[in-house]
């Protein structure tokens, strides 16, 4: 969404499509002339076929062009590359001077609590992926189903690596296979022993936490947007995350591990992604470890339903599809003291049917509402207006009408 803004800006100040901009003023002047954000006939043909489990799955037209439309390749890639690392200036004016390409990977908002120790630049994540031996590490991730890509550069040691996927599963092993890959650059440039093992995170005793500390980290979260809830069960906490159910067990008085129980026989510890509970700024939230960006749950609370929310209530249907996100049953109501809404989604994509999510939306204003929360998809806002007799609500670009 953010990066859909930054495109319209792109669009007022240059006065012209988005597609034109970017040839003109950034993928023209560094030659990648396999890459465009146009999306014609002739191109589809030449698009790499996707996979979602072993299955073709046909190309998505992108709705949100400036956040996921970019098509190229492995070689335009390396140009752009070549540029950010200063490997090589392009022969026409370059898109931005060395100054500004610096400034990229010069941490933004630095020691903000709330980025729980990650670092940002200017579209660049600067830490997450460790490579030992390095430094200056760099990266951009991106997942349009079923393509994965993931960028990553060492800025002071000018080495890079582009990886470009076109199968969904490929999410679960672009970190490891960029950070080997890196590894393996750094030993053939400068000696540095691999480590190409990966380490295994043990799992540690687990220890007795008070009653009274264990009840006050249960509550309702925002879990990426989702209202989800955390409850004692006995001496450890329990959940449901991405449907599925995990006991959390405490190896610390903050520190828990989440546990998997198959047909109530087998279990499995996820040490490497142990939650950590705290209270930061302010906010009460639990930290998911193990990942190469802090995933944040924040605990929310009820606030009162004002009545124009409360007229709104009821079943609405979208009134513009796309071909990505199919919406089989949208509702509002009050839950739990939430104003929540409840999706029944389809997203072939993502080899998603007909599950349901349930987003808790806090009201700013008679016509204004936004999803609670710190982490991706929280923080988005809700707007619903009164229009020829209809109550429709706007969200990201859809819009729903009461029925």
């Amino acid at each position: 969404m953010d990066y859909d803004l930054l495109g319209r800006v792109i669009e007022l100040k240059r006065k012209m499509n988005f597609e034109e901009a970017m040839e003109r003023d950034w993928l023209g002047p560094l030659g990648m002339g396999s890459s465009t954000f146009r999306r014609t006939p002739a191109l589809e043909s030449k698009l790499a076929k996707g996979y979602l489990r072993g299955n073709l799955v046909p190309p998505l037209h992108l709705r949100d062009v400036p956040a996921v439309g970019l098509v190229t390749n492995v070689h335009d890639m390396a140009r752009y590359l070549c540029f950010v690392l200063g490997a090589g200036e392009p022969e026409a004016d370059p898109p931005l001077g060395r100054t500004a390409v610096k400034a990229m990977f010069e941490p933004q908002y630095a020691g903000n609590p709330l980025n729980f120790g990650h670092e940002v630049g200017i579209g660049w994540m600067l830490s997450g992926l460790n490579v030992e031996g390095s430094w200056g590490t760099a990266w951009h991730d991106g997942v349009y189903p079923p393509y994965v890509s993931e960028v990553t550069v060492l800025s002071r040691q000018k080495l890079g690596v582009v990886l470009l996927a076109n199968s969904e599963e490929a999410i679960h092993i672009t970190d490891d296979i960029t950070i080997r890959a890196l590894k393996l650059m750094l030993n053939a440039r400068y000696g540095l022993k691999l480590g190409l093992e990966k380490k295994k995170t043990p799992m540690a005793k687990t220890v007795e936490v008070p009653r009274e500390k264990l009840d006050h980290d249960t509550g309702f979260y925002s879990a990426a947007g989702q209202l989800t809830s955390i409850t004692r069960r006995g001496n450890h906490l329990s959940t449901e995350l991405i449907h599925t159910g995990l006991d959390l067990v405490p190896i610390s008085q903050d520190t828990f591990v989440p546990r998997f129980t198959f047909l109530f026989l087998f279990t499995f510890d996820f040490p490497e992604k142990a939650m950590t509970f705290s209270t930061v700024e302010g906010h009460d939230v639990t930290v998911f470890n193990g990942f190469s960006y802090p995933i944040v749950l924040e605990k929310i609370v009820p606030v009162p339903i004002p009545g124009s929310w409360r007229g709104r209530m009821g079943d609405y249907a979208l009134e513009n599809p796309d071909e990505g996100i199919k919406f089989s049953k949208v509702s509002m109501a009050e839950k739990d003291g939430f104003l929540t809404v409840m999706a029944r989604v389809s997203f072939p994509a993502f080899g998603i049917k007909n599950r349901e999510y349930q987003v808790a939306l806090q009201p700013l204003s008679g016509e204004d509402a936004v999803i609670p929360g710190l982490f991706y998809g929280d923080g988005g806002t809700v707007h619903a207006v009164e229009e020829g007799g209809a109550t429709r609500i706007y969200y990201s670009g859809y819009w729903f009408r009461k029925q």
